[in-house]
């Protein structure tokens, strides 16, 4: 889901860079007598340029957000199966080191799983 976001902001940068490019060009190329004729083209052209420094804006935006909500991936991943440990052990939790009460399938300070390979 966050890759999608980040490539639809690459996509909202490139086009919005194309739309600024493109009505720009044809601001700058509108003359002084195409101005006297039609006054209101030049306007147009100068906001449609506008509208795609605002989608560029929008997609950096975008970009911005979908990468930092990337880090959170790890809290996501689908936990492994938990095994029971065996009853009358005495065990410490290898992720915080909290000793654990004989038989616990979970650690009752970090709330990760135990299991018998990871005594």
């Amino acid at each position: 889901m966050n890759e999608m976001i980040v490539v639809l902001g690459i996509l909202a940068v490139v086009g919005g860079v194309c739309v600024f490019a493109y009505f720009s060009s044809m601001a700058s190329d509108t003359t002084l007598i195409e101005i006297l004729v039609y006054p209101g083209r030049y306007d147009q052209y100068r906001a449609a340029a506008d509208g795609g420094i605002a989608v560029g804006v929008i997609g950096l935006i975008l970009i911005v957000l979908g990468a930092a909500t990337n880090d959170k991936k790890e809290s996501s991943t689908i936990p492994q199966r938990i095994m029971p440990i065996a009853p009358g052990a005495t065990n410490f939790c290898t992720y915080c080191g909290t000793q654990v009460s004989p038989g616990a399938v979970w650690c009752p300070k970090c709330g990760r799983g135990l299991s018998p390979e990871r005594k």
